[in-house]
């Protein structure tokens, strides 16, 4: 199987290298969040404090993406969203108070949102035929570095400090912005160079079209199912681990990066592979979902270890095979898709807990994770039902077999 080989490789590689960056600074606030917590005096409680000011701002620029982007091409809105990151994080480096660091911790994830929103719609646009392919090799590239970022995270924690770890993160993320800056500099000094992919202006009207196109809202219903099952095992799989079959926290640990290494091979090897990737998907959805479940069932350590690797493996290219896809189905508008998309599954995703907690107090935590299964079933029936009507679509563009679907 040949590698994909899209037009502008330079570019495309000081975006993935843009996008692990993102995934470094995602990582400060889980890492320094004790340390954040006693400098502020704050309780507990003040965690979802924190984690909602972040959220809450890159929500925020999901929403204000379809009113932006007839001003602005999906380079500028990266850059705009790399620079306020970065500076937003290097004054949280240096906030006095609590409340200057909640104003940048919420401008911080606008311009999170932002950037990946913009590096999203701008390799799906620069990879022509091989969309869904690097763009599963792109979302590898940053689950391996927000695998990785907890470990380095650590290492700077202990001899700087959070303060400077964040101030370094900030600077960090304006240097990936100059470097892109240099390679747009120098695509565009190229002889024949492609432009840059850039939406076309939308109307409310335009805008209403796209959401009510069957096809887009399965997609989007699909991505923020599978979403919230992939959280529910991140967020909660060493808990339930540790406190309902009484693991060692290593052994914890140990089941949550099978979980990562399954998702790393599964978006490796979709980025490698032929044909339909959506198939393939929704394929695995069904495979996966029962004997997920079953071996949750089961309750024994090892059946939860393979069940979260096969969940991983089998299942792990969801999301970036779900945003290839509707930015190949929406080319004139793939900004837009792509950030209503992640606006539909960061608010499926940030409500999903409270589903997950309440069935933890009523039942058990198992009970809630076994519901996982249940999102995969969903997820894979909405994605069947997208490739169905593909397949019946009128020409070779409604059912996207240029991009490699």
């Amino acid at each position: 199987m040949d590698a994909p080989m899209p037009a502008s490789k330079k570019l495309l590689v000081t975006l993935f290298c843009l996008y692990v960056l993102s995934a470094l600074s995602n990582g400060v606030l889980s890492v320094a969040l004790g340390d954040i917590l006693a400098e502020f005096a704050l309780r507990n409680t003040g965690q979802g404090l924190l984690n909602s000011s972040s959220q809450l701002g890159c929500l925020f620029s999901y929403l204000l993406i379809p009113l932006l982007q007839n001003r602005s091409g999906r380079a500028a809105l990266l850059c705009a969203g790399v620079g306020l990151a970065g500076l937003m994080q290097a004054l949280m480096g240096f906030s006095p108070g609590l409340w200057l660091f909640l104003f940048a911790l919420f401008f911080c994830g606008l311009g999170q949102g932002f950037l990946d929103s913009g590096i999203n719609s701008l390799v799906i646009g620069l990879s022509g035929e091989h969309g869904g392919r690097v763009v599963n090799l792109l979302h590898m590239c940053y689950s391996i570095g927000a695998t990785l970022s907890p470990l380095l995270l650590t290492l700077l924690l202990g001899g700087l400090g959070w303060r400077k770890t964040y101030a370094l993160s900030g600077l960090l993320l304006l240097a990936g912005l100059l470097a892109f800056l240099l390679a747009l500099f120098l695509h565009r000094r190229k002889a024949g160079a492609a432009p840059l992919p850039k939406d076309k202006p939308a109307s409310w009207t335009g805008f209403g079209r796209l959401l009510r196109d069957r096809a887009n809202l399965c997609a989007m219903a699909a991505c923020a199912l599978y979403t919230a099952a992939q959280y529910s095992l991140v967020n909660w799989l060493v808990v339930y681990l540790s406190e309902e079959l009484g693991q060692s926290d290593a052994r914890a640990a140990f089941a949550l990066s099978l979980l990562w290494a399954g998702i790393i091979l599964s978006r490796f090897f979709t980025s490698r592979a032929r044909g339909n990737s959506l198939r393939r998907l929704y394929l695995g959805f069904f495979l996966c979902a029962p004997a997920y479940m079953l071996c949750l069932w089961l309750g024994g350590y090892g059946a939860v270890c393979a069940a979260v690797f096969a969940f991983g493996l089998l299942c792990g290219h969801g999301i970036p095979t779900f945003l290839a896809w509707l930015g190949a189905h929406n080319p004139d508008h793939t900004l837009t898709i792509v950030a209503v998309c992640n606006l539909c599954t960061g608010v499926f995703g940030a409500l999903w807990p409270m589903v997950v907690a309440a069935l933890r107090g009523a039942y058990s935590l198992r009970s809630a994770l076994l519901l996982s299964g249940l999102l995969l079933l969903f997820s894979g029936l909405f994605a069947y039902d997208v490739d169905r009507g593909r397949a019946h679509a009128p020409n070779r563009r409604e059912r996207g077999d240029r991009v490699g679907f």
